[in-house]
């Protein structure tokens, strides 16, 4: 690693630690090019899941490492705070990026597939505006979506898995997409009290009674998979 990529890392990993600070945290495809505005640099080649592992295993490892997975989506949130600072609605779902990093490790972990780190630090660089990374936001939660949809019939021999797909795809379908749709219709950002809701007045999601007054994070001791890819990171340098 060149002295300019260690210095992009390490600035992330700064992102992901000031995140962890208001948080709770077939074989698998390479990752896909990048996305409309981002850059070349930004194309990232996942490393793929052990020859021992099952279905099931490399069901929860593309989750995890697919680039409409968790690792990229938390990397991508991360840059838009190390960039334009602790707006929402990129906070709050960030630390929901954690845990479900966390669910996803843990899977793996019981699978007995080791845990490798993000290949994503770095790589996804943030939008030019806020408005413009509600956007992409929004774009990648529907991926998700549709990546959870087809990993579901390949996880369906394990029902450990498959409700962990489900509480992620649950999260990502009525949360984080509604979220960032209403930032992108604001102009990029949301009032804390508003992430949960989508934006819209009515009965509080789950994640809204996860955090405390004004809908801020709640302060959770860390999990296994919480800022695991800032502590690797920093182990390497």
């Amino acid at each position: 690693m060149s002295l300019s990529q260690r210095v992009l890392s390490q600035a992330v990993a700064t992102a992901l630690l000031v995140v962890c600070a208001g948080a709770a945290p077939a074989s698998a495809s390479p990752a896909t090019p990048a996305v409309a505005g981002e850059s070349s640099s930004s194309v990232v080649t996942a490393p793929t899941p052990p020859s021992t592992a099952g279905p099931a295993a490399r069901a929860v490892w593309e989750a995890l490492m697919n680039r409409d997975g968790e690792y990229a989506a938390l990397a991508e949130y991360a840059a838009v705070i190390e960039r334009y600072g602790r707006v929402e609605p990129f906070v709050s779902i960030a630390a929901s990026e954690e845990r479900h990093v966390n669910a996803l490790v843990r899977q793996l972990d019981r699978l007995g597939v080791a845990v490798p780190a993000n290949p994503y630090v770095g790589a996804i660089p943030a939008a030019d505006t806020l408005q413009a990374a509600a956007r992409k936001g929004a774009e990648g939660e529907v991926a998700n979506v549709a990546l959870f949809d087809r990993l579901l019939t390949s996880a369906a021999g394990d029902p450990g898995v498959v409700r962990v797909f489900t509480n992620l795809r649950r999260a990502s379908l009525d949360q984080h997409l509604p979220a960032f749709q209403a930032a992108a219709a604001d102009g990029g950002t949301l009032a804390a009290r508003a992430v949960g809701r989508g934006g819209r007045g009515g009965r509080a999601t789950a994640a809204t009674s996860r955090r405390g007054q004004h809908g801020a994070p709640r302060r959770e001791a860390p999990g296994r998979g919480d800022c695991l890819l800032q502590s690797r990171r920093t182990s390497s340098t």
